[in-house]
């Protein structure tokens, strides 16, 4: 006499239990990859704005080292400059370097690239800060004492990075920082 062998299935619950619960697994997993990817850009931000901010005052230190008095009509006062950069409609490649110059005083803009790919843009905004005549700079620090310096020897810049410069201003990251420039003599 011969057995017969039952065969276990699984029947439609089960499978539709199962599916439910892979399914809601991977609408999770997925659910975290903006949070990953918007973590990403931002550390590649946090990384590539103070490299920008160097680099752009180097420049700015170039340009006041050729001429003093171009280099002080180039960077306006802070408080003159727009709080945004919605007027901003042209860029202007800067030959030999990878910073575009504006239509609107106190903005330019910043490209890192890659193979030709842009890697990070930013939008930098710089202004002197000075004394409510405009001709001098308050609080400037020589040899460890705060002080107030002529315009015709020093600067003192206050930069503000912020980026990725293809969404509006409101949206993006911000850093700011402040160098101070002293003329070559």
């Amino acid at each position: 006499m011969k057995m017969k062998r039952k065969i276990f299935c699984f029947n439609m619950v089960e499978i539709a239990l199962a599916l439910a619960i892979v399914g809601i697994g991977i609408a999770g997993i997925m659910a975290l990859f903006p949070v990953a990817l918007n973590a990403s850009r931002d550390s590649i931000g946090d990384n590539n704005a103070p490299d920008v901010a160097e680099q752009f005052i180097n420049y700015l230190e170039s340009e006041g080292r050729k001429d003093w008095s171009a280099f002080n009509a180039l960077v306006p006062s802070i408080s003159t400059i727009a709080a945004d950069d919605t007027g901003v409609t042209s860029y202007n490649l800067i030959s030999g370097n990878n910073i575009y110059s504006t239509n609107s005083a106190g903005y330019w803009k910043v490209e890192i690239k890659s193979n030709n790919n842009v890697d990070f843009s930013a939008i930098v905004k710089v202004g002197k800060r000075l004394d409510g005549s405009n001709n001098s700079i308050q609080d400037l620090s020589v040899n460890k004492i705060l002080t107030s310096v002529p315009v015709a020897y020093a600067v003192s810049l206050v930069v503000e990075i912020s980026w990725p410069s293809e969404i509006p201003y409101d949206k993006r990251q911000k850093r700011y920082y402040q160098y101070e420039i002293f003329k070559y003599e």
